[in-house]
Formats: structure tokens, sequence, C-alpha cells
């Protein structure tokens, strides 16, 4: 199994204008814009490893090695949408399987593509991925808690730009970014 991005998110889960509240910095002050940005990009992909959750939607390609005897889970939550199904037959023809042929649960932790009623996969050629699922993950609208995590992060990077502080006692906030992203990570995905 394998996961190919096709399509980065064209948004964030955080703006800049927002991030730049967050920090103090004055809406019309734009010196510090491109490291702000920067710092968000970072606390977003920190908070999306974390959770292994797709935060803004994003296009993404699922390979296998075949169909599995039951349903395919999709490993990167929440999914929005399935666009194809499609694999490499046993004559190495690629095939697209009719959208009749499965069902998409977008409803569970983890999405799942199952077969109809009476249908069964396809025969696939015996190599790696041949079979690929194109699909869209993430959030219409990011969950607040999450943004506030990703929030948090930013004013950390933002105030701690080198590897090793010095001189300081530092505690974790009992409420701080694993306390809010905890209830959105995906168990028994790596």
């Amino acid at each position: 199994m394998g996961l190919q991005l096709l399509e980065a998110p064209t948004v964030q889960a955080v703006s800049l204008e927002v991030a730049k509240k967050h920090l103090r910095i004055a809406p019309d002050d734009t010196d510090q814009d491109d490291e702000v940005a920067r710092i968000v990009r970072a606390a977003t992909a920190w908070a999306e490893r974390i959770t292994q959750r797709s935060l803004c939607p994003q296009r993404w390609r699922l390979h296998l090695d075949g169909f599995p005897c039951g349903a395919v889970l999709i490993p990167k939550p929440p999914l929005q949408t399935v666009e194809a199904v499609s694999y490499t037959d046993s004559v190495g023809s690629v095939q697209t399987l009719d959208a009749s042929v499965y069902i998409v649960n977008p409803f569970e932790i983890l999405g799942r593509v199952s077969l109809a009623q009476g249908e069964s996969w396809p025969a696939t050629r015996k190599q790696a991925m041949s079979v690929r699922i194109d699909f869209t993950a993430g959030y219409t609208a990011v969950p607040e808690d999450v943004v506030s995590a990703i929030l948090l992060l930013v004013g950390h990077l933002d105030q701690n730009r080198e590897q090793v502080v010095t001189g300081t006692i530092a505690t974790d906030l009992p409420m701080g970014v694993e306390a809010l992203l905890s209830s959105y990570c995906v168990p028994g995905v790596p």
C-alpha cells in the first residue's frame, strides 16, 4: 500500500491573517508574511502527521497490490469523495471500475470502499500497485480545536527560532497541542 499526493491543498488550515493576529502582528505589516506563512505550513504539516488526517481538501491516490477480500479502507480521513477506482487487469490493460460496482462510505473514521450487493472485485495483474483509488480528503471547515492547536504551534515556532533554548524552565500547557489534537488522532494508522 502506498499513498501519492496528486493535488496539494489550495488553502491553509489557518489563514495568514489569523496567524498574524495570533502573533500580534499588525495586518498592514507585511515584512514577516513569508516567515509566518512558512511557520503556518510547518505547524499544519505537524498536526497532519500527528493526527494522520488531511486537514484541508487535497487529492490523493491510494496504490494497492490487488483488491482485498473485503472493503478498502482509505487511510487519510476525513474522506470526501472517491473520484475513480482503476486497476491493471490480468492482461495488463488499465481499466476503470464502474461506480455502480462499489459503495463509498465516508462516515466512519476511515472511509471505506465496499462492493455493492452481488458484485465482486475484478481480477488484477499480479504486480505491485495494480489497484489505484483516487480520492479527495480533508475538512471543508477545519475544526476550531485543531485550528487552536495549530495556532499554539505557530506561536511556539515564532518565539523559539533555534533548536536549543538554554536558561529557561519550560512546562507543557495542560490543554496544549497534544490535548487539542488527541481526539482527532486516527487509531491504528501509522
